[in-house]
């Protein structure tokens, strides 16, 4: 196929989707890992310890998340607020510590879906490592 049969060639979904897997992980790849070898001893340590003076809310409400999964009856089925409600339903405190109030629905033990309302604390212990302070589920 030459050059000029290329730019009149209509591609269909099928290879959209497969040329977009290829292209999509590489430049990911790439992206990420471009100067990771140039970083100087400095920057490596500022940024191991950057997890320490940034608000990490998201990080610590999907933290969360995992624990009041584990408190469900039917964990598969559990579905949290939005994004944006996510990051209202978390404050900040002193020393990396979070405090979540907000809710889950999930299935009960019949089937029905009900609104879980939780509040937990977890503090950031890593960059991405979190540890459970304490977690209520209010039916």
């Amino acid at each position: 196929m030459s050059l000029k049969d290329l730019k009149n060639h209509k591609f269909g979904s099928t290879e959209l989707i497969l040329l977009l897997c290829i292209i999509v992980p590489v430049y990911f790849y790439f992206h990420f890992t471009k100067d990771n070898n140039q970083s100087s001893s400095s920057d490596s340590s500022n940024a191991s310890t950057s997890w320490q003076t940034s608000d990490n809310s998201s990080l610590a409400y999907i933290a969360m998340e995992e624990h009041v999964q584990k408190q469900l009856r039917t964990p598969s089925t559990a579905e949290f607020p939005s994004h944006r409600e996510k990051q209202s339903h978390t404050t900040m405190r002193g020393d990396n510590t979070y405090v979540i109030n907000s809710w889950v629905d999930a299935e009960n033990a019949f089937g029905a879906q009900v609104r879980t309302r939780f509040i937990g604390e977890i503090q950031q212990t890593g960059q991405r490592s979190f540890r459970l302070i304490s977690l209520e589920l209010d039916p």
